[in-house]
């Protein structure tokens, strides 16, 4: 009613399909203000009438019978100018685009994840609903400043890795880097998964075609590449009066038939149309990613610290090492794996040793050679500041300067390495794309060395899983 009161004071008329995503909007705004923190929105140039927004808000406070303090009064004026600017959104974009969009990118995931995304009804109608606005926030630089990131668990955070991967392959989403955008894209897709339940086998009949050898080879490709279950065989002839099709989730076939139901035909061999088929049809692929999101779901019964480091290992053995790489940095372990951790032996400068230190972080994609310059920049203004107690150096450069994520490297040297009248063995190379997200995992890092002797168990480490793994049992017991 207070909507409604609202939007007839502003003269404002709306089709339902806006005036329903209108009134979603103000409820969402209003459950963050009693929940969690009303998201900010930097849309201050938008001019309004602020006297009936301000009497819109005086009325909230009186239905929720709670005070508004003048911070969360400026954000919600900030959303509800927001939600006004959009209510004429089909006027300025391009609404065939939208789709075309929506559909690229849930076709896009579900390669990606081997899961039928686009048999999903509600994920294609919220992110079409979703995408509208988006864009326009895309195209006028309008910023969503609220830690969305922080409201996904962390069995979340391998979705948001992958949707961060896809979006770089889509027209217009390509141009989204703002985390939080990212975000509110991965909640439609983990309510997706939940609705899809994909780990659960479908059950297939298969109907022989150009003979046995040739089912016997197509059912194999089915087993070993698809959660299916084959619950029976049979030749074409007997389709008509086979008694159990009421147990049957689809019918695969090598042949056409002429019989009136529904099936799917596919190659002797599959080929990438036939994968494709197959996943429109609901059936979802075996893949170690597939895989490994269906184990992490499975572990709710283990504590967080257990999970990880189970998880750990999944990854490794799945050769899905970066897979579930945490985006919320709250340790050392967060920062570190085994892939950006070497042992070696030899003698080397300093500047080597901030050289090779930094080219790991590259090969990694965290940071572009730039980022080198400004760690020398660095060392000549300010000198070897980041030796800590000549046991470690902790590098770091310009946050603004060649970082494309937060991310550390770790060497070990069995020779020492001079920094002026220093000398050490340990080298920690820092890129952070802020200058925060990385403090909870440095003081980790200063608390382990102030307060334990983990640094000369990390020295005797043989193998980089060595110094991981002995990384990884301090933080766990000592932090």
């Amino acid at each position: 009613m207070l909507i409604d009161d609202m939007l007839e004071m502003m003269d404002l008329t709306l089709r339902d399909e806006a005036y329903n995503w209108y009134v979603a909007h103000v409820i969402c705004m209003i459950w963050f203000f009693e929940n969690k923190e009303i998201p900010v929105f930097d849309f201050a140039f938008v001019e309004t009438d602020r006297n009936i927004i301000d009497q819109f808000i005086e009325d909230i406070e009186h239905l929720v019978n709670k005070p508004i303090n003048e911070k969360n009064k400026n954000k919600m004026v900030n959303y509800l100018n927001y939600l006004n600017r959009f209510l004429d959104y089909e006027e300025h974009v391009d609404m065939i685009k939208v789709e075309s969009i929506v559909t690229c990118f849930i076709s896009e995931m579900s390669i990606e994840m081997g899961i039928p995304f686009q048999n999903d009804p509600v994920l294609i109608e919220g992110l079409f609903n979703h995408m509208v606005p988006l864009i326009q926030r895309i195209q006028l630089g309008v910023v969503v400043d609220e830690n969305v990131v922080s409201l996904l668990s962390t069995k979340n955070l391998e979705i948001f890795e992958i949707v961060t991967r896809v979006i770089k392959r889509i027209e217009l989403l390509k141009n989204i880097t703002n985390e939080n955008e990212i975000a509110y894209l991965v909640i439609h897709f983990v309510a997706s998964l939940k609705r899809i339940h994909h780990n659960e086998r479908k059950r297939i009949l298969l109907v022989c075609g150009h003979g046995y050898g040739t089912t016997t080879m197509l059912k194999e490709s089915l087993l070993s590449e698809y959660q299916v279950e084959i619950v029976d065989t049979i030749p074409k002839y007997k389709l008509s009066t086979y008694q159990n099709l009421d147990q049957v989730d689809k019918i695969i076939t090598t042949t056409k038939l002429d019989l009136d139901i529904d099936y799917l035909q596919v190659n002797p061999i599959l080929t990438k149309l036939d994968d494709r088929c197959l996943i429109n049809a609901g059936i979802a692929r075996k893949s170690p990613l597939s895989n490994y999101y269906s184990i992490n779901k499975s572990l709710d019964f283990l504590k967080d610290e257990d999970r990880t480091r189970v998880l750990e290992v999944i990854r490794r053995e799945l050769g899905y090492r970066d897979l579930g790489k945490p985006k919320k940095i709250g340790q050392l372990a967060d920062l570190l794996n085994e892939d950006v951790i070497q042992i070696i032996d030899q003698d080397m400068t300093w500047e080597e040793a901030v050289i090779q230190s930094c080219h790991i972080l590259e090969e990694s994609y965290a940071v572009n050679r730039n980022y080198l310059e400004t760690i020398f920049d660095i060392i000549e203004q300010n000198g070897f500041y980041f030796i800590v107690d000549g046991k470690f150096a902790l590098l770091h450069g310009n946050c603004e300067v060649g970082v494309y994520k937060t991310a550390m490297s770790m060497i070990i040297n069995q020779k020492k390495v001079k920094f002026g009248d220093k000398e050490i063995q340990v080298i920690f190379c820092l890129s952070s794309k802020d200058q925060k997200e990385h403090i909870p995992a440095i003081i980790n890092l200063m608390k382990l060395e102030k307060t334990t002797d983990f640094m000369k168990y990390i020295v005797k480490s043989q193998t980089s899983q060595e110094a991981y793994e002995v990384l990884m049992d301090y933080e766990r017991r000592f932090i």
